[in-house]
Parts: C-alpha cells; sequence; structure tokens
C-alpha cells in the first residue's frame, strides 16, 4: 500500500507505465510517496528509491534492498521466512560487486563468490550443509583459471582440475573416496587428449 496525503493506496491502485509507478488520479504521473504493506520504501518519480523492506505473510523480513532510479544499488540481503539470512552482498547499477554469501536456510554457508561489475572475480567456494568445502575454484573476470578442486562431503579430495581462460588444460585428476588416485585425464585447450591413466 502506498501513503498519498496522508491517505493509504493500495499497491494495485497505481499503475505500471515506462517502468514506472504511476497515480491514475493524477494524470498518471510518476508517483512520488511512502510505500506500506508488505512492501515498505519510497518511490520518488515513480522510481524505487533508497532502502525497500519486503515482509512475509508471518511479518518476517523477507528481503532489504537498496534502490537507486529503479536499480538495485548497495546493500542486497534476502532472508528465509524462519528469520535466517539467505543472500547477502553489494549490488551498484543492477550489477553484483564485491563479495555474495548465500547461507542454507539452517544458517550454515552455503557458498561464497566475488564479482566485479557483475562478473565473477575471485576465489569461489561452495560448501556442504555440515560445512565442508564441495567447490575450491577461482575466476578472473568470469572465466575459471588454475587449480580447481572438487570435493566429497567427507572433506577428501574428489577431483582436481586445471583451467586456464575458461577451459580445461593439463591433468584432470578423479579420486574414489578413502583418497585413491581413480583416473587422471589430458586436457588441451578444453579438449581431452589420449586416454585417461588408471
Amino acid at each position: 500500500m502506498f501513503i498519498r496525503n496522508n491517505k493509504i493506496m493500495k499497491i494495485t491502485d497505481l499503475v505500471e507505465k515506462d517502468d514506472l509507478l504511476c497515480d491514475p488520479n493524477k494524470d498518471f504521473a510518476p508517483y512520488t510517496g511512502k510505500v506500506e504493506g508488505n512492501v515498505k520504501g519510497e518511490l520518488i518519480d515513480g522510481m524505487l528509491n533508497g532502502e525497500w523492506v519486503e515482509l512475509f505473510e508471518n511479518g518476517k523480513i523477507a528481503s532489504i534492498i537498496n534502490y537507486n532510479k529503479n536499480k538495485m544499488s548497495g546493500n542486497y540481503k534476502t532472508f528465509y521466512s524462519n528469520g535466517n539470512a539467505k543472500e547477502e552482498g553489494k549490488v551498484y547499477d543492477n550489477k553484483w560487486d564485491g563479495l555474495f554469501i548465500n547461507y542454507y536456510e539452517n544458517g550454515n554457508l552455503r557458498e561464497k563468490k566475488n564479482y566485479n561489475k557483475g562478473t565473477l572475480n575471485g576465489k569461489y567456494n561452495y560448501y556442504y550443509n555440515n560445512g565442508k568445502v564441495k567447490e575450491d575454484k577461482l575466476y578472473v573476470d568470469g572465466k575459471l583459471e588454475g587449480d580447481c578442486f572438487n570435493y566429497y562431503s567427507t572433506g577428501e579430495i574428489w577431483i582436481k582440475s586445471q583451467y586456464k581462460n575458461g577451459k580445461l588444460e593439463g591433468n584432470r585428476e578423479v579420486y574414489f573416496e578413502g583418497g585413491k588416485l581413480e583416473k587422471t585425464e589430458l586436457y588441451k585447450n578444453g579438449f581431452k587428449v589420449g586416454k585417461p591413466h588408471h
């Protein structure tokens, strides 16, 4: 709902026109005012601005997202309906920027990744719900680079791969649980070369 001149307006009373929320009672002029209800925030000239808070039906916070002229910009945080954090990071001009963290519903860490202006750049880790690392990788300008590791839920190494400019390059080693090498494959420019060594 929206407040207009101390009156409460429902969001359904506003009309979307050219990506702006407009007031049909004022010749469809872009709406300026505060928002109340399951979403709280402010519109300026029909555009989302500042901090917007969305609530679940149970009254708990679903998300806190900052906007600048209809574009996400600043802190970004979402939650599960139980109140635990789901995702958090920063976004500028609708693009992720910096560290982005994702959680399981029970609160355990699920994923950590780094962005530079919307492109994956830097260390990337994905975790099992038990807290052990599942994937350990490095991105450079959106492409995998260097040694990449996949692990079993026990923490033992499963796959060790090497990447160059986003393509498999060099040895790719696959292990059985318990640590014994299952096979080694050789890659060149993303293509498998020869037969695997057992």
